[in-house]
């Protein structure tokens, strides 16, 4: 059982698979004097405890690699009887009162209920951003919006290539999650659940990426500009991702580079839950992207220029959001249907790099994004993005570099900074990996490079907040 308490496959399907073969065991164990439940100082605790951890905030899980979407309280979740039982862990109770009761074994689970009488539960438990480094999955929170960054290993058998990949609840529901789970007798398994583009990611040459492990380069959640970088170097041969998502209080803004010594066709997918606006159907004979890889199952709706920013919305049952793209130059927006009906989106850029920009925000989250795109480069190796909303500009930049650099009137050695002003009066600051920023005269610097936030309190700018995380 690794420190994370995860399955190592990173499959939340499987992790409850594990749990029920483990309870079964240690169970007979138990009965014959062999307490495996308390062996190494409870280490079999964690992955149940894990589950909380990972979860969206609805309770349920996002269904990553070979997994569908889980649903702790449905008969998976009766290993928590027992969990309950060994621990007392009052956490637990809303899951055995929430999940089926049997008092027989039956084909579906080999083991009956446990407790018949309803658990006191504990008032509301909010659980903060994490990182699952054995797994690399970063999570961060904000409120009900639940935001996962996919860095770490491949994930075995069961992994899908997909690194870099991005996945969203909010508004009380999965909004950006995985491609159907075709059962792996299904062609369609192959063909689509596990291509690189069904993924909310980017691909190279219309090609699947190659199993590798990524890296996270920056995590931080210590105010509201929550961010967290992360780059994939061997995802395609001489081929570098690097991808920065920014949670703001009232939307996410994503910006995506790839980068490589050879000229290549760059594709980011973006795949969310819900009716496109302006869909229009694509005709029987419609074209695809490509003929392999998943790409031969798109089909086009509609392509159009993108080199100015244009802003896409997606409605669901539960929700309305907006994708206000970045304009690029030779930049190709495609409308296209997934072969489970899905209206996506795919941004297409031709190069040996290419810089994608998005601002997402969720209706009743934030207001609408009036504008968003990128600045003119004044260094090289530098992106600089800026959004408004709410009256309040948010400017981000990236460094792909390390040293100083200048940008949207700021001057800093930041790997990431995110600045926000309203009435051109800036108000929070987010300094990510460095150790000073200026503008305007003002000066905030650290004595090594850390992560720090500040803010503006009676009229004066200063850091509240600083760690020395990556």
């Amino acid at each position: 059982i690794g420190d994370d308490g995860m399955w190592g496959e990173g499959t939340i399907g499987y992790q409850m698979f594990a749990l029920q073969a483990l309870t079964a065991v240690m169970e007979v164990a138990a009965r014959q004097g062999v307490d495996l439940w308390g062996f190494d100082h409870a280490r079999i605790k964690m992955p149940f405890d894990a589950n909380f951890r990972f979860a969206y905030p609805d309770g349920t899980a996002p269904g990553i690699n070979d997994s569908g979407r889980v649903n702790f309280s449905d008969w998976s979740g009766m290993v928590y009887d027992y969990a309950y039982l060994r621990y007392g862990d009052p956490r637990y109770a809303r899951l055995v009162n929430a999940c089926p009761r049997q008092i027989v074994i039956s084909t579906g689970v080999y083991y009956p209920t446990r407790v018949f009488t309803k658990l006191e539960e504990p008032a509301e438990i909010h659980y903060p951003s994490t990182v699952f480094k054995d797994l690399g999955y970063a999570i961060l929170r904000s409120g009900g919006v639940y935001a996962l960054l996919d860095y770490g290993p491949h994930g075995g058998p069961h992994g899908h290539p997909d690194k870099l990949n991005f996945i969203l609840f909010a508004a009380g529901d999965e909004l950006g999650g995985e491609p159907r789970m075709h059962r792996y007798e299904d062609p369609l398994h192959g063909a689509w659940t596990k291509a690189t583009v069904a993924h909310n990611t980017l691909t190279v040459d219309e090609r699947s990426q190659s199993a590798c492990t990524g890296k996270l380069l920056m995590f931080a959640d210590a105010g509201p500009l929550k961010v967290m970088r992360a780059e994939a170097s061997s995802a395609y041969p001489g081929v570098v991702l690097d991808r920065t998502l920014v949670m703001t209080p009232g939307a996410i803004v994503d910006l995506y580079r790839g980068e490589s010594t050879r000229a290549h066709i760059w594709d980011r997918t973006f795949r969310y839950e819900g009716e496109l606006d302006g869909w229009v159907e694509p005709a029987a004979d419609a074209a695809s992207l490509g003929d392999k890889f998943g790409y031969e199952l798109l089909k086009i709706a509609a392509r159009a220029p993108a080199e100015k920013e244009v802003v896409f919305g997606w409605k669901s049952k539960k929700a309305v959001w907006q994708v206000a793209l970045a304009g690029a130059a030779g930049q190709e927006a495609v409308k296209a249907l997934g072969p489970d009906k899905e209206q996506m989106l795919v941004a297409r850029q031709k190069g040996t790099r290419a810089d994608f920009g998005a601002a997402l925000r969720v209706e009743g989250w934030g207001g609408a994004i009036a504008s968003s795109g990128f600045l003119p480069a004044e260094n090289q190796g530098i992106v600089a993005y800026k959004m408004e909303q709410d009256g309040v500009e948010t400017l981000v930049v990236v460094a792909h570099r390390k040293g100083d650099w200048t940008a949207g009137n700021w001057t800093s050695d930041a790997r990431v900074l995110c600045a926000q002003a309203k009435d051109g009066v800036v108000q929070r600051v987010f300094i990510g990996g460095g150790t000073h920023a200026e503008c305007g005269g003002q000066k905030l610097s650290t004595t090594s490079a850390q992560n720090s936030y500040a803010e503006r309190v009676d009229g004066v700018l200063k850091i509240a907040a600083a760690d020395s995380r990556p």
